[in-house]
């Protein structure tokens, strides 16, 4: 016996304690890990029951395994969902209006979605504002690809009114042998024997049928998780979504899984407050970023932020650090804390973009010369210090590094400065070239008490105390507030 979810939709599973429902998920999600890859089927498990499909959480298949105290997973699981149906009917129209046509005549992969929920006794009684959420994603779901599989211990646990959403039916062992046909009509008799993993299901007449046990242990629990682990490790490509939540501490265990190439200068840097979307900031396209904040906020981002490059990037990362602030130290990335190693290093980035200017002008194809160019960051601790620390041979060529160059030569500048700092700055050439007022990064409070960085709009949101944990990005203007990176137990992720 198989579930043919795709053509019959929504399933429904009963039975009382003990009798096999968890080893009936247990079965099929793992047939669908073994069957499928992730790019054709995505899992999202609620485990209101033994929590113990925890076991499945390390399979690529799986989003998150969610537990009954998570209301936070499971409110953001359903505002996912709702959008990708929006999606999806967006994607569809154009190939038939449902998945299985567009599946059948477009070139494009999309994995089907199920979602599964153990103990919907307990999930209804937990999450009562999210039953029309499931009613009305039970309806429109199977259209386009997103299925739900519920397990409940009686036959009252699923209302009359969602469950003509669920055309699949199974029914284990029961208290009450007149229940057997409210599930499954008219029995003649026939009923589960007193087997765990026994039960009865209808297609065109009644069957009997015994749940596949996945292996002689008593306890499945380690077996499974081994699977997952095996299946994960041999898999290497997209893996299923994971619900967006604000985590508590966005640190690089959390970010490194949204590294899309080690080798660009675009690094996630936090989660985006509403959306709950991890934000990569696109250093890349532009020669100065501006890191700013009131007080000296922005240096313990930015030292996170280093250690971050440091150990999931692959490119030449040089810090100026004059003010000593810097917390992280590396053999890889060079940190620069000394006057005289800070004006030698001004001399060699002087050297390297004087030396990649020429090249680029001089070449008869500047594409291929411009591919030729490695990746450099530049990260300057306090540009105004720097500058009042060093000689004027220094000075000048810093000025002409930050006015001449271009991101063009894949040579990228992080300015960490603070407001009050950066005011005696603004007013030099480089700076009017290079750096604008719609583009940068916030870190904690005040941000509306400065000028240097502007927001199109100014909300209420941007007037609230906020702590340095939070800040905000702007790209053309546009704000958005996000939990910013922050590594504590950082020195335990990589290990």
């Amino acid at each position: 016996m198989y579930l043919p979810l795709s053509s019959e939709g929504n399933v429904v599973v009963y039975g009382v304690a003990g009798s096999g429902k968890t080893t009936f998920l247990n079965a099929m999600i793992y047939s669908l890990i073994k069957e499928h890859t992730p790019e054709e089927v995505n899992l999202y498990i609620l485990d209101f029951s033994s929590e113990t499909l925890r076991a499945f959480s390390k399979a690529p298949h799986v989003g998150d395994v969610v537990l009954s105290y998570e209301s936070e997973k499971v409110n953001n699981l359903f505002k996912m969902l709702y959008g990708e149906v929006e999606k999806r009917k967006k994607l569809f129209a154009d190939y038939g209006g449902d998945y299985r046509s567009y599946i059948m005549n477009s070139a494009t992969k999309i994995p089907s979605i199920v979602v599964t929920i153990a103990n919907y006794a307990a999930f209804s009684e937990l999450y009562q504002d999210n039953e029309d959420a499931i009613s009305y994603l039970s309806r429109e779901g199977t259209k386009y690809g997103i299925y739900f599989v519920l397990t409940a211990l009686s036959t009252g646990a699923v209302r009359f009114r969602m469950l003509q959403n669920f055309k699949q039916l199974f029914v284990l062992q029961l208290n009450d042998e007149a229940d057997y046909s409210t599930v499954v009509g008219k029995t003649d008799g026939l009923f589960p024997s007193k087997y765990k993993g026994r039960g009865l299901f209808k297609l065109d007449e009644l069957y009997e049928f015994q749940i596949a046990s996945l292996t002689e242990d008593n306890i499945p629990y380690t077996y499974i998780n081994n699977f997952c682990k095996e299946i994960a490790e041999g898999w290497k490509g997209a893996t299923s979504k994971k619900i967006p939540i604000l985590p508590e501490n966005v640190n690089m265990e959390f970010l490194k899984e949204y590294v899309n190439d080690i080798k660009q200068i675009n690094i996630p840097i936090g989660v985006e407050k509403n959306s709950l979307n991890v934000h990569t900031y696109q250093f890349a396209k532009k020669y100065i970023n501006n890191v700013l904040s009131m007080g000296s906020e922005y240096q313990s981002f930015l030292s996170d932020m280093i250690e971050f490059v440091d150990k999931a990037f692959d490119y030449d990362c040089r810090v100026l650090d004059i003010t000593k602030t810097i917390t992280y130290d590396s053999e890889k990335t060079k940190i620069f804390r000394t006057t005289n190693e800070c004006e030698e290093i001004i001399n060699k980035i002087f050297d390297i973009v004087l030396y990649r200017n020429n090249t680029y002008k001089e070449a008869e194809n500047q594409e291929k010369v411009l591919e030729s160019f490695e990746p450099i960051l530049v990260i300057i601790n306090s540009v105004a210090s720097l500058k009042n620390a060093v000689s004027d041979t220094a000075k000048e060529k810093l000025g002409l590094i930050l006015e001449k160059g271009t991101a063009e030569y894949k040579i990228n500048i992080i300015l960490g400065e603070s407001a009050t700092n950066i005011t005696s700055l603004t007013y030099e050439k480089w700076y009017k070239t290079n750096c604008s007022s719609s583009d940068g990064i916030w870190i904690g409070n005040g941000f509306t008490q400065q000028y240097h960085l502007k927001a199109n709009k100014t909300t209420q949101e941007l007037h609230e105390e906020i702590s340095a944990e939070f800040g905000y990005v702007l790209i053309g203007g546009k704000c958005v507030k996000i939990k910013v990176l922050s590594n504590k137990d950082g020195e335990e992720i990589y290990e």
